[in-house]
């Protein structure tokens, strides 16, 4: 054992008598507090009974005394009790005197070890071996202080020794490094800090390199199935785990240009169906094309120039619409197919109500519907 820990167990027990012989005068001092105050107050009361002179000014002082004295007793147990109490969480952390002192943010106050059972009783000791610390640290002079905050670097280098690598298992090492700044800021100077940076460094790194290999892979096999929404996930998921990853950010540049190939090359596509399709008069297709381009890329150049043909290629494309089922109906009917030509001017009537086919078809609604029951 060091010198230091020699100074440390030697210290500790007078730091426990101490406390002891505190609670102990004040609990004889309240027990002594409270049974003269209770003698007292018998004798004066009896006294007071007796005289022809009592008054109940005299008795109400007396009782007033006597209340407040009792007070004081009880004030005085309770201070012993909390020194009590203080005293036996020291004895049960005694054999872990050596221990370094955490700093906030090894005591790790979570949401996981705060409401979690383990975690919670983990924090709960942290707080109390804290206070602890602070108590015997302060008994100490300056000499003693320089050892025990040796021993309390030894002790941080050790935790975070066992600590580092359950961390890294879980690839959380944004954790673990902050957990060693947090130690070197504390403890500057220790070669041990670097060796634990270099070994998060490593495995960082290890599993890096790995993961953007593994995601580029997917990336060519989503591009080849022009499935390049679920390869931007793919980049997405990987730089939220290497957010400085110099080959993440170049594999989702990539990503990011097939994109724009890809979006360039389906607005084109849809332009020239627009226009090819309003070269042949056909509307319906015309405007189809234009209104999707529209919709999924509104701020393109493309969108722009089709914007303002949109009402033009509507109009043509519902009057190409009602001539196309007028012509329906006429041929329905001149077949004896009443029924169907019946329900086909119903609908034409309800998409197009002011429309001149709707009007005219209106008149011929119930000559058609009693043809229709009629074959039926």
């Amino acid at each position: 054992m060091d010198e230091s820990n020699q100074v440390a167990e030697a210290e500790a027990p007078a730091v426990l008598n101490r406390l002891r012989l505190a609670s102990l005068l004040l609990t004889t001092a309240a027990v002594g507090v409270g049974a003269l105050s209770t003698a007292w107050g018998v004798v004066s009361l009896s006294a007071l009974f007796q005289s022809e002179a009592a008054s109940a000014e005299a008795f109400l002082a007396i009782l007033l005394w006597l209340v407040t004295s009792l007070a004081g007793a009880v004030l005085l147990w309770g201070f012993a009790e909390v020194i009590r109490r203080f005293d036996e969480y020291a004895q049960l952390q005694a054999e872990r005197f050596g221990r370094a002192l955490p700093s906030a943010s090894e005591v790790n106050l979570n949401e996981h070890t705060m409401f979690g059972t383990d975690g919670g009783d983990r924090a709960r000791s942290e707080i109390i071996q804290l206070l602890e610390d602070l108590r015997d640290i302060s008994l100490l002079d300056d000499s003693e202080r320089s050892g025990r905050r040796q021993q309390m670097a030894e002790a941080s280098v050790a935790r975070l020794q066992r600590e580092v690598p359950e961390l890294l298992r879980g690839h959380n090492w944004v954790e673990a490094r902050q957990r060693v700044l947090t130690a070197r800021r504390r403890f500057p100077g220790r070669s041990e800090w670097d060796l634990l940076d270099g070994r998060i460094e490593q495995v960082r790194a290890g599993v890096e390199a790995h993961d953007v290999e593994t995601a580029q892979r997917q990336v060519e096999d989503l591009a080849a199935l022009d499935a390049l929404d679920r390869a931007s996930d793919v980049v997405r998921h990987l730089l939220k785990r290497h957010p400085e990853s110099a080959a993440a950010h170049e594999l989702a540049k990539k990503v990011q240009a097939l994109r724009g190939k890809a979006d360039a090359e389906k607005r084109a596509r849809l332009m020239t169906q627009a226009q090819e399709s309003a070269a042949k008069r056909d509307w319906a297709s015309a405007y189809n094309a234009a209104n999707t381009l529209i919709q999924q890329y509104p701020d393109s150049q493309e969108a722009a120039a089709l914007r303002l043909d949109l009402p033009t290629l509507a109009a043509n494309a519902e009057i190409q619409t009602r001539k196309r089922l007028e012509s329906e109906i006429a041929e329905l009917t001149r077949r004896s197919r009443f029924a169907e030509a019946y329900r086909l001017a119903i609908d034409l009537t309800e998409r197009y109500p002011n429309s001149p086919q709707a009007t005219v078809l209106r008149q011929q609604l119930p000559r058609l519907e009693q043809l229709a029951r009629a074959g039926r």
